[in-house]
């Protein structure tokens, strides 16, 4: 196993290059690698040393265990652990007897386990800032040339060991790209930066006094910037200096953001439109529903799950469905057909289905995109109206897939970020001119994949061959010719696959300093956000409907779809204009305040709520039906909503079927009624004349007869002449009940005089003992239609009988009068009074009264309690339409 696979390369080789004292081991205290200062200062070379243990190198400074060294460097890492500071011990070298003071500092992963070790070594006797062969210009060189940001900073504490500000000690030159930040080197973070946040003092603060690398991606609000950053503690602990390695990653940051947003906003618009939306395979299995299906269906997602949309079908119009789709199917073009679907409910509606093919290069159709639009009413309407056709078309909407996942950054300084880093030497011909590039300087992200442990010494041409285009080639001889740096896009081949890299190339001395990182998620999203704005643009241009965006703070209109006005152009622009109060100007004044609470409940509203609403505008002399539906779209920073979207739906021609619809019911019911009044009163009239001359002539001969017997003169019997007298006087009652029927199914001065006469004569007939019943008319019009007479007098008769049955009255009075072209009946009565609550359905006669008034296009209204009598007023028109129309 290499034991250098868990460390980064960059991190081994900048510790060769600074000027400090420094040993590299492994866990194992095996040597990874040392500082140039330390090989030069032992006399000795890193091949010599890499790959050794601690123990061959240096011996214990106790004489009667030389060879505890190995215990005393764990006990030291042990201690460092556990305190969280660097740990001092004392070691011999064992070839020269070299005292040495060693500071050991152990480096953690996230779980706590030793990576490796650094041990900084100081010769006995001589302080750490003595004179030591200094590296600091190749360690500045390659600092200087590297992409990220990079700075060394010194911390400033108070009296507690607080942090509280850190100085610019050095900053290499991408420093100023990747902050926007100039002239930083030697002043204050809060010289710099007054609003900056004190985490990042903390988090360096920490850096310094435990000598812990950290590594973060936060955003700096006072400068609106997104880094990666990687901090680790370099120097002696006492100097309090921390070297951090940054990239600016706002662009990605922001990206991610528009994506995310852009499918919130396309679920959004997808949730609002009203039809059901689906997405199904070549061969008809649905793989997406739209929330819809689930609301009007009742099902669960796992219900409808591939081909359970057959169990909502109509089992009528499955045949010609399958056969529909399969030619549809056959020929790659468009669907479009009617069926039924049950709902929640158990009961089928009608809707139209509309399905565009997506077709592959060969014109096969691989997925279906369809809407169904529910059109029951419509094939309702046809029914009754001469098959009169509206059919809705609605928007083909494409769920998009989720985004990828970021990948984690590495864990340390340039393995730490997604960047391939190399450094190529040029090679020249005998001419002088660069031929190819030698690798000088790997990290292990190049050697992913690929079969070789390392690249150093390797030509790039041969070994980049098939991996990054020929072209790069080309790019960097210029870098090195021109000394300008370069950079650019370009696809390269990694692990057997293409990915999109964004290409940084820099002079480094007589070579290339090169570092690529993967955009291929970037241009992914990039893609799919222009994907998913085309898609809203088409599904904007698509509808007939309004698709209306309103800004709750401004109260204004933001955004309405273009295509909704069919090229007039100045009413949507005025549209643009509208702000709440023209909104509610423009509206039915009868619908103002629904309009107006239906606007502020979006003020309030959460998430998942949607409203809806019909209304009418006034245009002109024109009034049209909206049907809107809406929901809140965006919300400010706390929550609260600041924009609503909403689908407006022009209805007017449905509100007008329906209203056509209702008035034929309505009129086939009246000229029923009228059918009806006329049959009662023609059977009215039979009866009447079979009382009157059938019976009732019959009960006056035997009245003349038994007259005939009393003028005989017979032997006086008093029993018989009582028997007589009785048969008499049940035969005259008789007579009078007879007449009396007959006059009220008929009543003779109705037809001879008209109705205020056959008014009056209710209350003469009526009247008696017990009972005084007035019965009036005032500015009774002279001509009157005859049915509507008859209609007035059979409804006061109705009434006047109630009166008499029901209400125990001495006293009651008909009032019929004509006032502004209407006629106006009155019934009062003094009598017993009842709950109008407790009304029973049947006895009175008040159900029927109202049926026949509710038809004539009157009303009827009652007022009762009990002890305090009763009042009934019914208005009908002068003019009914249905009996003018009959």
């Amino acid at each position: 196993m290499n034991i250098t696979a868990k460390i980064p390369v960059a991190i081994l080789r900048a510790l060769e290059k600074v000027p400090d004292l420094y040993l590299v081991l492994s866990p194992d205290l095996e040597v990874l690698t040392a500082s140039d200062a330390l090989l030069n200062a032992m006399s000795a070379s890193r091949k010599s040393m890499v790959g050794k243990s601690v123990v061959d190198i240096f011996t214990s400074t106790d004489a009667t265990a030389p060879d505890d060294v190995e215990a005393l460097v764990h006990d030291a890492v042990q201690k460092a652990l556990s305190q969280e500071e660097s740990q001092h011990i004392s070691l011999l070298q064992s070839r020269t007897a070299q005292p040495w003071q060693v500071q050991s500092s152990p480096v953690t992963d996230e779980a706590g386990a030793i990576l490796y070790i650094i041990l900084k070594l100081t010769p006995s006797g001589r302080q750490e800032h003595e004179t030591l062969p200094n590296t600091a210009d190749k360690y500045h060189t390659l600092f200087n040339s590297i992409n990220q940001g990079f700075c060394i900073l010194e911390l400033y504490f108070d009296e507690h060991q607080r942090p509280v500000d850190y100085r610019y000690l050095e900053v290499n030159p991408a420093f100023k790209q990747q902050t926007s930040i100039k002239n930083a080197q030697g002043k204050t973070v809060r010289e710099l930066l007054p609003g900056i946040e004190p985490f990042w003092i903390e988090q360096y603060g920490q850096v310094a006094l435990t000598g812990k690398p950290i590594r973060l991606v936060e955003e700096v609000h006072s400068l609106g910037i997104w880094f990666d950053v990687y901090a680790f503690r370099i120097g002696n602990p006492d100097d309090r200096l921390v070297a951090v390695l940054f990239s600016n990653i706002t662009e990605q940051r922001e990206a991610e953001k528009a994506l995310r947003e852009s499918e919130d906003r396309f679920r959004t618009v997808v949730n609002l439109v009203p039809d059901l939306l689906w997405i199904n395979g070549a061969a008809g299995a649905i793989s997406w529903y739209s929330q819809r299906w689930f609301e009007y269906t009742g099902l669960t997602e796992q219900d409808l799950a591939g081909f359970g949309w057959l169990k909502v079908l109509h089992p009528d119009d499955q045949k010609h469905v399958w056969h529909n789709f399969e030619k549809a199917a056959e020929e790659a073009g468009p669907l479009r057909q009617e069926y039924r679907l049950r709902n929640a409910a158990g009961a089928y509606r009608w809707f139209l289905i509309q399905a565009l093919p997506i077709k592959d290069t060969q014109g096969k159709a691989l997925q279906w995109f369809g809407a169904a639009t529910d059109i029951h009413e419509h094939k309702l309407a046809e029914e009754v109206i001469a098959n009169h056709n509206a059919l809705l078309e609605q928007e083909v909407s494409e769920r998009t897939e989720a985004m990828q996942e970021s990948r984690e950054l590495l864990a340390s300084v340039l393995e730490n970020t997604s960047s391939n880093i190399m450094v190529l030497k040029a090679i020249r011909d005998s001419s002088g001119e660069i031929s190819d590039f030698e690798y000088v300087l790997t990290n292990s992200n190049l050697l992913r994949g690929a079969t070789r442990d390392s690249l150093v010494g390797r030509k790039f041409g041969e070994e980049a061959l098939g991996v990054l285009p020929a072209a790069l080639l080309a790019n960097f001889k210029e870098v090195v010719e021109l000394g300008q740096d370069w950079t650019g896009e370009a696809q390269v081949r990694f692990e057997h696959r293409e990915v999109w890299s964004q290409v940084y190339a820099r002079k480094f001395d007589d070579g290339v300093l090169v570092t690529y990182f993967d955009i291929t998620q970037l241009k992914e999203a990039e893609q799919e956000l222009r994907e998913n704005t085309i898609f809203i643009e088409q599904i904007m241009d698509a509808t007939p409907d309004f698709i209306m965006l309103f800004n709750l703070q401004t109260n204004k209109v933001d955004f309405v779809n273009r295509s909704a006005y069919l090229g007039n152009e100045p009413c949507f622009h005025e549209t643009l204009t509208l702000d709440y109060a023209k909104i509610l100007e423009r509206a039915h004044p009868q619908d103002r305040t629904l309009l107006n609470r239906y606007i502020d409940r979006f003020r309030t509203a959460a998430d998942g709520e949607i409203y809806s609403l019909e209304y009418r505008v006034l245009q002109e002399d024109k009034t049209t039906w909206y049907r809107t539906r809406g929901k809140v779209f965006k919300r400010d920073a706390a929550g609260k909503p600041t924009h609503y979207i909403s689908v407006v739906q022009d209805i007017s021609a449905l509100k007008q079927l329906e209203a056509e619809n209702n008035r034929m019911r309505l009129d086939q019911q009246k000229a029923l009624l009228l059918a009806i009044l006329q049959a009662q009163e023609e059977e009215r009239r039979r009866i009447s004349e079979a009382l009157h001359n059938g019976v009732g002539q019959q009960l006056y001969a035997a009245k003349i007869h038994l007259d005939l017997l009393h003028g005989q003169r017979m032997a006086p019997d008093p029993k018989a002449a009582a028997a007589l007298a009785q048969v008499d006087h049940i035969l005259e009652q008789a007579i009078n009940q007879t007449r009396s029927l007959s006059h009220e199914l008929t009543p003779a001065v109705l037809g001879q005089f008209g109705l205020e006469a056959a008014f009056l004569d209710i209350g003469n007939s009526l009247s008696s003992k017990s009972l005084k019943l007035q019965c009036m008319v005032v500015n009774l019009p002279k001509e009157l239609d005859k049915n509507l007479q008859i209609v007035l007098y059979r409804i006061a008769q109705e009434l006047a009988n109630n009166i008499l049955k029901h209400a125990k009255a001495t006293a009651a009075s008909l009032l019929l009068r004509n006032e502004d072209d209407t006629l106006i009946l009155t019934a009062e009565d003094n009598g017993v009074g009842f709950n109008p609550d407790k009304l029973p359905a049947k006895g009175i006669g008040l159900s029927s009264i109202q049926d026949r008034v509710k038809l004539l296009n009157g009303s009827c209204s009652l007022s009762s309690s009990p002890g305090q009598g009763t009042s009934v007023e019914v208005r009908l028109p002068l003019h009914p339409l249905s009996l003018q129309k009959v």
